[in-house]
């Protein structure tokens, strides 16, 4: 089984959107299947509208193997106001 997959994370900035793209060179199943999971587990969290997690946009495959998520890019702020 394999196990330990780095990831890589990247953000883009256009003038229409904003966002990041995380990938793994895993093996393409297992990449797949991991950022599969990752897109259902986000959309079940910000159903509860509890937490804010950046927005799931897709998830795709790398042309020379492992897989991709495209996420909403979220500007992190220090708790200054709290």
């Amino acid at each position: 089984m394999y196990a330990g997959c780095t990831l890589a994370w990247m953000s883009y900035f256009q003038v229409s959107s904003t966002g990041c793209l995380k990938n793994s060179p895993c093996f393409v199943l297992q990449a797949r299947i991991m950022f599969d999971g990752e897109m259902a587990s986000l959309k079940a969290i910000a159903a509860t509208n509890t937490v804010r997690v950046p927005a799931p946009i897709t998830v795709l495959d790398l042309p020379k193997g492992g897989a991709c998520i495209v996420l909403e890019y979220l500007d992190m702020k220090g708790s200054d106001n709290l």
